[in-house]
């Protein structure tokens, strides 16, 4: 609890500290935190995995949970608390990799027209336009939007870092076909309504994107 509390925050995003969080209040410490640290092995950590998943967490989670195990205990191993770190010998949780299908362009239309009869629609648009998670598309803001004069393939979307916390707050590039629309649109927003709602305006900048496969 020392290194989730004191430690962690010191180096780490809030996202970042959400999910370490869960990993040892709800999972570390309640299955392995009989154990002291200098007595715990690999065997033990294994053994608890399966536990985990057992009771309905899914292998992707007991991943997550192994990968935050072996950074905390990292920690204790460079602060000389541990003289090596168990979680590094014992081996990590199996993940099957899930092959994801996209959206059909009939799916596309769908969505798209049922979209379009709700007052969020513009969220729709830019999640499928732009490729986002729900997430991603509910927290959208103008600032991070590219300025017309660049787009999706510019040489600064191009060279822009990959570190998750770049990644989560750098521009959105804008597909070519938008950018021509979005200038007005931007200076007269529709007033938002409720969490989730976008200017309307924007979602006339995207549709142009799928006018041709409606």
């Amino acid at each position: 609890m020392h290194w989730v509390e004191n430690i962690a925050p010191l180096g780490v995003g809030e996202n970042t500290m959400v999910g370490y969080g869960v990993a040892v209040r709800v999972h570390l410490v309640p299955g392995l935190g009989a154990h002291r640290l200098d007595k715990l092995s690999p065997e033990h950590i294994e053994r608890f995995y399966p536990k985990m998943q057992a009771n309905g967490s899914k292998p992707a989670t007991a991943h997550q949970v192994h990968r935050t195990f072996r950074t905390a205990l990292n920690e204790a191993v460079r602060r000389g608390h541990l003289g090596k770190n168990p979680v590094s010998l014992a081996k990590a949780p199996r993940v099957n990799e899930e092959e994801v299908e996209p959206y059909t362009v009939e799916e596309v239309r769908r969505i798209l027209r049922a979209a379009e009869k709700r007052r969020n629609s513009a969220r729709w648009a830019v999640a499928l336009a732009l490729g986002l998670r729900q997430g991603e598309a509910l927290g959208l803001q103008w600032t991070a939007s590219i300025p017309p004069t660049a787009s999706s393939g510019s040489a600064e979307a191009d060279d822009a870092p990959a570190t998750p916390t770049a990644a989560a707050t750098r521009a959105a590039g804008r597909p070519a076909t938008a950018l021509s629309v979005t200038g007005p649109t931007r200076r007269r927003p529709t007033p938002s309504r409720g969490p989730g709602d976008v200017p309307l305006g924007c979602l006339h900048s995207l549709w142009s994107i799928y006018a041709p496969i409606r």
